[in-house]
């Protein structure tokens, strides 16, 4: 599919804007889990739009093989020597997430906590916004929509650990530690204006990758030089008496070691990450009492629980970056999105790592197909393949 280029105002829906760029030789959507969402365009000097491409104006592209052309935002434009032009844009959800939340009024007696179920706390939140959300509204102007469609969440209540008595921008809180994914977990879509956060999006593809067969030529197999399947947190205080030799005392205070959910063999080993917490306690916590220190202890086992339950992918999972020897290895996966999941063989190791998720994906929007999967730390690219198969 060709793109199309529009003002910041129009009807998107069954507008042509200012038609279809008639010369790209490059459209590509690169979409990553709770992540970058963008577009890169390359345009030759004769294309019919290339002088009027400036920030700030839209671009429509098929991001994917399911999803509708979705709209972009020029962000910046590269002119070669030669003429040949750059545009990078990210997807309008930008904007929602580039919102100011004012502040919460707190004072001693209720502390910076935000609890609730997700519903709750979403709600709570974006009623504090500074300044209306874009939208688009029936006449195509552009705005963005009010709110996030919360689905497949229970009722469980839970607290946010965020600095809620300063501005923050809604990307603070819902991504920032402590905030809203961290919490509650779950997967954002974007649907052009509508934005959508799923517990768990995705499908199970019941795809089989198989390492060895059409999967070859290793730089790093299932390395876990950089894992970690234990972790501890902990703080230090000092002593806040009045005497010289009372503020040199220093407490220490750790928390239970918990381990990180999976690691289990090929994994024989014990290895131990210790995080820092110190910056999470106020004066409130006395180190030098034992009510004090049990407070501590608590506060940090359940600082430490969450921190392992917001990187678990990135504490335990092995890595092997790989390049595709055989086409049809990726073609297999050119109806498998973004956080759907895949099964993945490595028969060398005997280990069979179940329900990957796909993590980032790149569409080439011209030719309306994937040019990369990434599963997990696994990268499948049919851009290095081609690279490959041309020196053959």
């Amino acid at each position: 599919m060709l793109p199309r280029l529009y003002n910041n105002t129009g009807v998107f829906s069954s507008g042509n804007g200012f038609g279809f760029f008639n010369h790209c030789g490059k459209c590509e959507v690169t979409e990553e889990r709770n992540g970058e969402y963008s577009l890169e365009m390359v345009l030759m000097p004769n294309d019919r739009l290339v002088d009027i491409v400036v920030p700030g104006k839209l671009v429509k592209a098929k991001p994917n093989h399911t999803d509708p052309p979705q709209l972009f935002s020029v962000n910046d434009i590269e002119i070669a020597s030669d003429r040949i032009t750059t545009v990078r844009a990210t997807h309008i959800k930008g904007s929602f997430f580039n919102t100011i939340i004012t502040p919460f009024e707190i004072t001693e007696s209720n502390p910076v906590n935000l609890t609730g179920t997700i519903y709750q706390v979403i709600e709570t939140i974006l009623a504090r916004v500074r300044f209306n959300r874009p939208y688009m509204d029936k006449e195509g102007n552009l705005h963005l929509g009010q709110g996030v469609d919360v689905i497949g969440f229970d009722n469980t209540q839970k607290t946010l650990s965020i600095d809620l008595n300063k501005p923050l921008t809604l990307d603070e809180v819902f991504f920032g530690e402590g905030g809203i994914i961290s919490t509650f977990g779950g997967e954002f879509k974007y649907d052009n204006e509508k934005i959508y956060l799923y517990k768990n999006r995705g499908v199970q593809t019941y795809k089989t990758i198989r390492y060895g067969d059409g999967i070859s030529d290793f730089t790093q197999t299932l390395s876990n030089m950089d894992n970690y399947n234990y972790v501890i947190g902990y703080a230090v205080f000092s002593n806040q008496g009045d005497s010289a030799v009372m503020n040199n005392l220093v407490y220490y205070i750790d928390s239970d070691i918990v381990s990180v959910p999976g690691e289990t063999t090929p994994y024989l080993f014990q290895k131990l990450l210790p995080v820092d917490f110190s910056d999470r306690f106020n004066d409130k916590y006395d180190a030098s009492t034992s009510s004090g220190r049990a407070a501590i202890k608590s506060r940090l086992n359940t600082l430490t629980q969450r921190y392992v339950n917001s990187n678990t992918s990135k504490l335990g999972q092995p890595k092997a970056n790989i390049v595709i020897t055989e086409q049809s290895e990726l073609n297999k996966l050119q109806d498998v999105g973004l956080c759907d999941k895949v099964r993945v063989v490595h028969s060398a190791a005997g280990l069979t790592l179940e329900s990957n998720k796909i993590t980032k994906v790149v569409y080439d929007s011209l030719r309306e197909r994937y040019v990369q999967h990434q599963i997990g730390e696994r990268k499948l690219n049919l851009s290095d393949y081609i690279k490959k198969s041309s020196r053959r």
